[in-house]
């Protein structure tokens, strides 16, 4: 659902940091009255996500493409995962030495949080920390970009990949983390999976109460003849 309060707002926000309204049109290559009605919530249905990404691009770090996508109403599990890895990674050193690294690309903002979550997510069961499985993953991602970012981008990956492993290790044990604090009881270690889980149907729910009585009166029975 298109949230345009919340858009709204975001939209004043970015709008301060530039003189007037028509440099922040200007910089994000968005038509002025256009740019107005939405700053003004007139109107019902969101932009377009390539809207969207201009405007993050031209958001002076006040937001980003995935945050304007989710209040926009496009939001995706992947763009989810992706927030909450970002926001969350935020402040760790090696998140922020790698974003200082990937700039010298000259990527968008945007392109350079979906790269961080691309290198840090990416077949991480599969691939680890093997360091040529994770390099060819990365290279094969950086030929799609264009031209005169995929150099740059190649020559930033190979310069500084020992600052890359360092953000990949650091990712992989947030997740491990984030795993374990969902999932306290190690199920997922025995093939236990919330995609195939079907919940209980009443009459099973009793049957367990019932077990679980059974159960803790033979426990305490068994304690008392101790």
């Amino acid at each position: 659902m298109f949230d345009k309060n919340e858009f709204a707002r975001i939209l004043k926000n970015i709008s301060e940091t530039y003189n007037n309204q028509r440099d922040f049109a200007k910089k994000s290559g968005i038509n002025r009255t256009y740019l107005s009605q939405y700053i003004n919530m007139k109107l019902d249905k969101p932009p377009k996500p390539e809207i969207l990404e201009k405007l993050a691009n031209a958001s002076n770090n006040i937001t980003t493409y995935s945050e304007l996508m989710i209040v926009c109403g496009y939001m995706t599990d992947e763009f989810k995962e992706f927030t909450n890895l970002s926001r969350k990674l935020s402040k760790n050193k090696a998140y922020i030495n790698c974003y200082n690294l990937l700039s010298e690309t000259k990527l968008s903002k945007t392109d350079i949080d979906k790269m961080l979550y691309y290198i840090g997510t990416i077949d991480i069961e599969d691939i680890g920390n093997n360091e040529k499985k994770l390099k060819d993953a990365i290279t094969a991602m950086l030929d799609k970009l264009p031209k005169e970012n995929r150099e740059l981008a190649k020559i930033v990956l190979n310069k500084y990949w020992t600052d890359i492993l360092e953000y990949r290790r650091e990712t992989e044990k947030f997740l491990l983390q984030e795993k374990e604090l969902y999932d306290p009881l190690g199920l997922a270690k025995i093939g236990f999976s919330m995609d195939n889980y079907t919940p209980p149907t009443e009459k099973q729910k009793e049957q367990i109460k019932d077990l679980l009585e059974v159960i803790l009166k033979d426990n305490k029975k068994t304690k008392e003849d101790k």
